[in-house]
């Protein structure tokens, strides 16, 4: 049960001043919780700009979470992400545990990997640009593909990069259907 039900409470626990409107509270700028105590965040919060939750101790992300900008979850505790999240700029997943994506994801900028392949380093891909950067590499996400199956015919590396490729798949498909 979410605790965090009253303005007064949400602002508390944020630290700023934010907007209630029924059961949600709204944020406009961006919220910069690095490193806090913060365990939990309110169900239906919407932040118009970016959420940085890095090297918080925070174990999951509420429901019907909408971010304006970039989602930082860098060296969190989330295992999971929540139905309904929404983000408009870039999703860093880096040192997480997160190893599946809810069908409902959306994201509007970056899918950005955690560290993968041999060299241990994030891959990104633009989803509406259909550029995935990799180390040197700069291409689509079909010669990013091909590049993977040449380079790692087979192991571990090969199936940390085809699980980003078909993750990449799927939000592609979700933006060109949109």
């Amino acid at each position: 049960m979410n605790k965090y039900k009253t303005k007064a409470a949400v602002e508390k626990l944020l630290g700023v001043t934010v907007e209630q409107n029924g059961n949600s509270f709204s944020y406009k700028g961006s919220l910069y919780l690095r490193g806090t105590q913060i365990t939990a965040l309110p169900e239906n919060l919407n932040v118009g700009g970016s959420l940085y939750l890095r090297g918080t101790q925070i174990t999951a992300l509420p429901e019907n979470l909408n971010v304006g900008g970039y989602l930082d979850l860098e060296g969190t505790q989330i295992t999971a992400l929540p139905e309904n999240l929404n983000v408009g700029g870039s999703l860093y997943l880096r040192g997480t545990q997160i190893t599946a994506l809810p069908e409902n994801l959306n994201v509007g900028g970056y899918l950005v990997s955690e560290p993968i392949g041999s060299r241990k380093d994030r891959t990104s891909y633009h989803i509406s640009k259909d550029v995935v950067h990799c180390g040197c590499f700069k291409g689509t996400l079909n010669e990013f593909e091909a590049e993977v199956n040449c380079t790692h015919p087979y192991g571990v590396f090969r199936e940390e990069y085809d699980s980003f490729i078909k993750d990449a798949k799927y939000w592609k498909s979700n933006f060109d259907n949109k």
